[in-house]
């Protein structure tokens, strides 16, 4: 399994600083239609994005260790592919249309670096057009793009290590033109690009230091690009020492996590910039992209936010169990897991709160789609 989509649970959220918070309308888990997801032969399936048709994306691990990528249809229809040449190919979303993008591995051709990541889109019909620039070792002519989501304009974003493997956004548009930017002072530190709204606003992290005291941001997407002295808007949580924004919907309502001394907590910022913490029972996960040398793993986000407010993640209890939550709009939070499952994974939410992700029982992984 890619360490992007290692479950990474750092810190315990007091349960009773949950019980003193704002009010949370929290409900037990109640009954939702749940579908199992598995592409035959395979010996784990990974859904990481779904849109509005109900159409799935991500990645399986076959029997044989090969990680291909796969497109579920609403009428339970699976369809799986590779990159030409790939050695491991991991979709990561879909937009409305159904263009998916994702990146996949290719061979390197030195003993210094393993496998090479590069960026593809592929359309509907299932035409792939792959982008990147496969330099064998980091310089300042490689590109070894790593995409995180694509927006219905066809917009994508990402990010690519520069050449001192630190991390660097790229915006790519529909027609194939690379914007890149960090906010960061000097090669050595990360801008890690996390989410991307239908309008094209990006929201992430940076810092001039250690990751685990980056801030958050938030750029319009109109030009020209942000720079370390401005032209975007710092998003940072009162008394944090890091703010790690995650998503971003449609109306500008932000989510992510932030830590504050020992304990991480998740957030929401409202397009007023208004900040909110959503205290829930369980070990909130560590937000924070994890990066090896050339590879910034940033999805699956362990929290989310689609177009009509509804938020997803996750947390874990005292036993180890892992939890899903959603919370709707108007406050209410409901607690689910993947019956029998001991860790259930919410990856995506779509805008009529159609939910999937990924269970364990055991060794097994599986997907699954939540009906609302």
């Amino acid at each position: 399994m890619p360490s992007a989509l290692k479950t990474r649970l750092i810190v315990v959220v007091c349960l009773l600083a949950w019980l003193l918070s704002e009010p949370q309308q929290l409900r037990a888990q109640s009954q939702h239609p749940f579908f199992s997801l598995q592409v035959p032969g395979s010996r784990a399936t990974y859904p990481l994005s779904i849109n509005d048709a109900e159409t799935v994306t991500g990645y399986y691990i076959s029997n044989s260790g090969v990680s291909s990528g796969f497109v579920r249809y609403q009428d339970g229809q699976i369809i799986t592919f590779d990159v030409p040449g790939s050695t491991a190919t991991i979709p990561v979303a879909i937009n409305t249309a159904g263009f998916i993008t994702g990146y996949y591995n290719r061979p390197s051709t030195t003993p210094v670096v393993f496998n090479i990541p590069q960026g593809f889109v592929r359309t509907p019909d299932g035409k792939i057009t792959i982008f990147g620039n496969p330099v064998t070792t980091a310089s300042s002519a490689s590109f070894w793009a790593q995409p995180v989501t694509i927006n219905v304009a066809g917009e994508v974003i990402g990010n690519y290590p520069d050449i001192a493997l630190a991390s660097v956004v790229f915006l790519r548009s529909a027609a194939g033109v690379v914007l890149t930017f960090s906010l960061s002072l000097g090669s050595h530190y990360s801008t890690v690009a996390t989410g991307l709204s239908a309008g094209g606003a990006i929201v992430g992290y940076s810092s001039n230091q250690s990751l685990d005291l980056a801030q958050g941001f938030l750029w319009s997407g109109q030009r020209p690009p942000p720079n370390p002295g401005g032209g975007f808007t710092p998003i940072s949580v009162a008394g944090s020492t890091g703010t790690f924004p995650t998503g971003i919907n449609a109306h500008g309502t932000i989510v992510g996590c932030y830590a504050a001394g020992s304990l991480h907590h998740y957030f929401v910022r409202a397009r007023d910039g208004v900040i909110k913490t959503l205290y829930l029972p369980g070990t909130v996960p560590n937000c924070i992209a994890t990066s090896t040398p050339g590879f910034i793993a940033v999805v699956p986000q362990p929290i989310l936010v689609n177009d009509q407010g509804t938020i997803i993640g996750y947390t874990t209890n005292a036993a180890q169990i892992t939890t899903a939550f959603i919370r709707l709009e108007d406050g209410t939070a409901t607690l689910f897991s993947y019956p029998g499952s001991k860790q259930t994974i919410p990856t995506s939410v779509n805008n009529s709160n159609v939910i999937t992700g990924y269970y364990s029982q055991g060794s097994e992984i599986v997907g699954f789609i939540r009906e609302p």
